[in-house]
């Protein structure tokens, strides 16, 4: 069984997705989805979904910093997948950005596994970071990543995007206790515990540390669980 599947290769649009500038002035956000942060546990021999958006982050407030209230929960401004698959040059004017090439890491006890794609000749098989516009109208990046065989304790998931592309802020949904996504927040500082995690200066990274890997019979989460298709 392989390591990994696309996420939704079917929903590349027939019009080449084109790749976002890298502006120099603004930074850039890695926003991960709800299951990679809110999920306590997986079971060895799952599927688990891992799903980011790269997003453009810059004061917006005029308070002279950019944090996570700066990104608006609305990023591709009201645009379905349906607007994006016919006109893929709308993404140039939302908070979404089409990187060149990205790299996914995970890490955990003695183990390291790295996927990776470079979009600049468009989707190829030789891509094992799967793009899609999802039913949101989302702009993702992603895979299942098969953990059969992984040995059991908390994973680092990190997602490397060129230099040019700086990153300074990784971000999860800010929810309400009724369940209402009201924006964005950054992650809780590293601490090593799942659902924490940051931005690695050095390698131009966002991280996140996912729930505990357990052993299938215990209590913990299913296989790849919700994305950033609910928002």
């Amino acid at each position: 069984m392989p390591s990994a599947w696309l996420v939704g290769a079917a929903e590349e649009p027939a019009v080449p997705i084109p790749i976002t500038p890298a502006d120099p002035s603004i930074d850039y956000a890695i926003a991960f989805a709800d299951n990679m942060v809110f999920t306590p546990q997986w079971r060895v021999g799952n599927l688990v979904r891992i799903e980011v958006m790269v997003l453009e982050a810059y004061d917006t407030n005029g308070d002279g910093i950019t944090t996570a209230a700066d990104v608006p929960l609305n990023v591709n401004l009201g645009y379905t997948q349906a607007d994006l698959m016919a006109d893929p040059t709308l993404i140039d004017t939302t908070w979404m950005v089409s990187v060149p090439e990205i790299s996914v890491a995970i890490s955990g006890p003695g183990f390291v596994e790295t996927f990776y794609s470079d979009f600049t000749d468009g989707v190829s098989d030789a891509d094992t970071v799967g793009r899609e516009l999802n039913k949101a109208g989302h702009l993702i990046y992603g895979l299942l990543w098969d953990t059969t065989g992984a040995p059991e304790g908390t994973y680092k998931v990190s997602i490397d995007i060129p230099d040019a592309y700086d990153v300074e802020l990784a971000i999860r949904s800010l929810v309400a206790e009724d369940g209402t996504v009201l924006g964005y927040e950054e992650l809780p500082a590293d601490t090593g515990v799942s659902g924490t995690g940051g931005v690695d200066q050095l390698a131009n990274a966002g991280y996140i540390y996912l729930g505990k890997l357990i052993a299938k019979g215990g209590s913990g989460g299913g296989s790849s669980g919700n994305g950033h298709g609910r928002r």
